[in-house]
C-alpha cells in the first residue's frame, strides 16, 4: 500500500490514521512483511492490507481501499532491532558458491 504522496508504507512506520489517532504498522499482507510479535501465519485469513497497532490499544485492518487517510508520522531506521520479517516462500535454496 501507498501513502497519498506515493511512499510505500513499510511495517514500522508510525502513522496518523485519518487526523484521529496514531498507531504503528505492524503487518503488510501485500508485501510478506511483520513483526515477529505478529507473526504473519495468524493473520494471513485477512489476504490484503494492513495491520496496524493503535495508541489506544486496538488492533486494526486496513484492505486496500479504505477510507481512511494514513500519513507518515516516522519511519523506522533501517537495521533497527525493529526490523520487520519477510514471509518464508517456498522455495529451493540457493547453491553454495564454490571456493577457487
Amino acid at each position: 500500500m501507498k501513502y497519498k504522496n506515493g511512499v510505500d508504507v513499510e511495517v514500522g512506520d508510525e502513522v496518523q490514521v485519518d487526523n484521529r489517532y496514531r498507531g504503528t504498522v505492524v503487518v503488510d499482507l501485500d508485501a510478506g512483511h511483520f513483526k515477529p510479535e505478529y507473526p504473519l501465519e495468524r493473520w494471513a485469513y485477512l489476504q490484503r492490507g494492513l495491520l496496524i497497532n493503535t495508541n489506544y490499544g486496538a488492533l486494526l485492518h486496513y484492505p486496500p481501499g479504505h477510507k481512511d487517510e494514513l500519513t507518515l508520522l516516522r519511519r523506522r531506521k533501517a537495521g533497527s532491532a525493529d526490523t520487520p520479517r519477510p514471509v518464508k516462500r517456498d522455495k529451493p535454496p540457493e547453491a553454495p558458491l564454490s571456493r577457487l
